[in-house]
């Protein structure tokens, strides 16, 4: 994987942006943005130009090598959509899978928990497996969604749990101390696929 100058993930309703020159990671919620959709394309044009004027983020007028990180369920619409508005900003821009940036085996699986949604990423049967659920159909609860996934879909003995989520640290202590199962998250986990991908 050819490292790019920058590199974006959107995560639930928050934008994600490395600066890989200057070992950087901005986030911001935008209100353009609902469970990694584009709800509204001009708004998004206008949030992220102020996003970059915000965090001071200067582009080449050559423009820079982009790497998008692609969500799991992300409508193929939807990713030409941000791709031609990352176009206005980037010289050449790399799609990659949310999946090649996680180390998926199958002792240990990852958890992105957010406020509209949960993926589920696991080893199964020598097979790499995703599941995105909308934590509406358990009423919002988190703990009783993951315990469906875990007693209809599969539990692995370790997992690493990240995303934009204010409760994961409780989240985590929970499992461990009731699901028999070893968890943890990294300490900035709203951020975790940026800091994924710096190391590849």
């Amino acid at each position: 994987m050819s490292k790019s100058h920058f590199a974006i993930a959107i995560n639930d309703d928050e934008f994600l942006l490395l600066d890989l020159k200057k070992n950087k990671i901005y986030n911001k919620r935008f209100k353009s943005l609902k469970k990694d959709q584009l709800i509204n394309s001009p708004l998004f044009s206008k949030e992220l130009d102020h996003f970059f004027r915000e965090f001071h983020i200067h582009l080449s007028l050559f423009g820079h090598k982009l790497t998008f990180i692609k969500p799991i369920a992300l409508n193929p619409v939807i990713l030409e959509k941000y791709l031609d508005i990352f176009n206005d900003y980037f010289r050449k821009i790399e799609v990659i899978n949310i999946e090649n940036v996680l180390k998926i085996d199958k002792n240990k699986s990852y958890l992105n928990i957010n406020h509209h949604y949960l993926d589920y990423y696991y080893f199964k049967k020598n097979k790499l497996d995703t599941l995105r659920v909308n934590k509406i159909l358990f009423n919002n609860n988190t703990l009783k969604t993951i315990s469906h996934l875990f007693t209809t879909i599969y539990k692995s003995k370790r997992m690493i749990i990240f995303g934009n989520d204010e409760n994961i640290p409780a989240i985590v202590e929970e499992l461990n101390h009731h699901d028999n199962i070893i968890a943890t998250f990294p300490e900035f986990h709203q951020k975790f696929i940026l800091e994924e991908y710096k190391k590849k």
